[in-house]
């Protein structure tokens, strides 16, 4: 998709940023990016329905040629796949990840000290799923 990508270029000519930095400010701008161009599509995509009605009502803020390169995306085929395969994946999801930037493996890891013997590892991750599963019954599932 090239209507409504974030332009770097055009950031780097806008902005002076230091260069120690430059990566977290560009990461940073690319989920803000993200998360505008959702929005957009839970805002827009549930109010009017067809490509017409979206293409009607465009909001201002966004130049009528990208927009129309957006609508066109969303609507296609092959985003209309990834949507539902995402919904898909998330409705099968049983544990939520609340480890931040951290894999589970990674803090479980962290967590469980060296042991001589593998069985208190066991006893330990054990200990440290059933915490998880708890947590996952009292906070219930994502969309539900």
């Amino acid at each position: 998709m090239v209507a409504l990508r974030f332009n770097m270029m055009t950031s780097q000519k806008k902005f002076s940023i230091p260069k120690r930095g430059e990566a977290w400010v560009l990461k940073s701008l690319g989920k803000k990016w993200k998360d505008y161009k959702c929005n957009l599509k839970g805002e827009y995509v549930k109010k009017h329905k067809t490509k017409d009605a979206l293409l009607k009502y465009r909001p201002s803020r966004i130049p009528r040629d990208q927009w129309r390169g957006l609508v066109s995306y969303w609507l296609s085929d092959k985003a209309k796949r990834r949507t539902q395969a995402n919904r898909n994946n998330r409705s099968k999801k049983m544990m939520p990840h609340t480890g931040g930037s951290k894999s589970i493996a990674t803090l479980m890891n962290e967590q469980i000290p060296d042991a001589n013997s593998g069985h208190e590892r066991v006893q330990q991750t054990s200990r440290m799923l059933s915490v998880a599963e708890n947590d996952q019954h009292s906070h219930g599932r994502r969309g539900q």
